[in-house]
């Protein structure tokens, strides 16, 4: 017998993961998203399952990246064999680096009981051959990957087989409300109830917020990227990052590098202005890709909150209505702990090892 309705706005990778962890336990869910399931800000994100610089975010942040990464190889290995797709998750461990050594990174490794390898230029070069000019560095060795597109894809076709109700190009209009509770939404093709609703729509998250009057404060900041097509002998090299900017390779030589801060609205154009400074970023960060032209250029918008502290959990002022949003550059990495946290919430099971903002 199936437990309440719960529609959820948004169809990027928190919407998703949080759609697939409610149907396993039993409730039936509408998947509701403006545009195709899958695309937005999460389709270009580089699929680095770690913040950068991690010892430089929130607590909070930093709680709920080792949660989802201790879930990571389990939700990856069980979606993978629910849709057929393999998302590529691969260890390929991050080097942090810089001209001096932070000592906050070895403090934050100390704490929080993470690997850590302090490395010199020579430490460096042993990595990454074609490093740039850095003099130091910090190596993570236990930081995964995955591909973006596919790992949407697994999902989509996951949550699909899982019964989830997926509804692509269609835009909610309103929430709907009776006393102090939600009771559906309104949308393009019409009215939907719901014993909850979960808004999980990025940037564009507090447009529904305010519906009800409510602010969530999360606002879009966009971020570019280009690529390039690497050698094939040089896809060993691990995820590169300056605390900024990072240079990702995948298996078959295909290079990312990101992204930029920009607070520019919902304008998601991409810019030669940021082309430009992302290729003397890739040549900084690695002398090989100054060899090379880059193949493309795109642009996302990220849901930012203040200190990049999300949104996770029921709201305090609205009955039936949850939140999951408001993740900034860690959607991805924060995706498995963020769906299983909101499921407990919706379900009403007590989670105290993760801790996450309220409004």
């Amino acid at each position: 017998m199936s437990k309440d309705r719960v529609v959820i706005i948004g169809a990027g990778i928190i919407g998703l993961a949080s759609a697939r962890e409610l149907a396993l336990r039993g409730f039936e869910v509408v998947l509701l998203d403006k545009a195709r399931v899958g695309r937005g800000a999460s389709r270009v994100d580089s699929g680095i399952l770690s913040p950068l610089r991690p010892w430089r975010v929130h607590t909070v942040v930093d709680r709920l990246a080792a949660t989802s990464q201790a879930l990571y190889g389990d939700f990856v290995t069980a979606v993978t064999n629910e849709s057929g797709v393999d998302a590529e998750y691969v260890k390929s461990g991050m080097l942090v680096v810089g001209d001096t050594h932070e000592p906050a990174a070895t403090e934050w490794a100390s704490t929080t009981g993470r690997n850590i390898e302090v490395l010199d230029r020579s430490g460096l070069t042993r990595l990454v051959a074609d490093i740039g000019r850095m003099r130091e560095g910090v190596f993570l060795p236990d930081v995964f990957q995955v591909r973006m597109p596919l790992l949407l894809k697994s999902l989509g076709l996951s949550c699909r087989k899982l019964g989830v109700e997926m509804r692509a190009n269609e835009e909610v209009l309103q929430l709907l409300q009776s006393g102090n509770r939600v009771s559906g939404v309104t949308t393009t093709s019409g009215q939907i109830s719901a014993d909850a609703v979960v808004i999980a729509a990025g940037a564009w998250s507090d447009t529904f917020a305010s519906d009800l009057c409510l602010r969530l404060n999360v606002t879009p900041v966009r971020g570019q990227m280009i690529w390039y097509q690497d050698s094939v002998d040089r896809v060993s090299r691990p995820v590169v990052d300056d605390g900024e900017h990072y240079v990702v390779t995948r298996g078959d030589g295909i290079t990312l590098v990101g992204g930029t801060v920009e607070n520019v609205g919902f304008d998601s154009g991409i810019t030669d202005k940021a082309l430009k400074t992302l290729v003397n970023k890739a040549k900084n960060l690695i002398t090989g890709l100054g060899e090379l032209e880059p193949l493309g250029h795109w642009s996302g918008l990220r849901p930012a909150r203040a200190h990049g502290i999300p949104l996770v959990g029921a709201h305090p002022a609205v009955d039936g209505l949850y939140l999951n949003t408001g993740h900034f550059r860690n959607g991805v990495t924060l995706a498995p702990g963020s769906a299983l946290l909101i499921a407990d919430t919706v379900e009403g099971v007590s989670n105290a090892g993760v801790g996450v903002s309220t409004l």
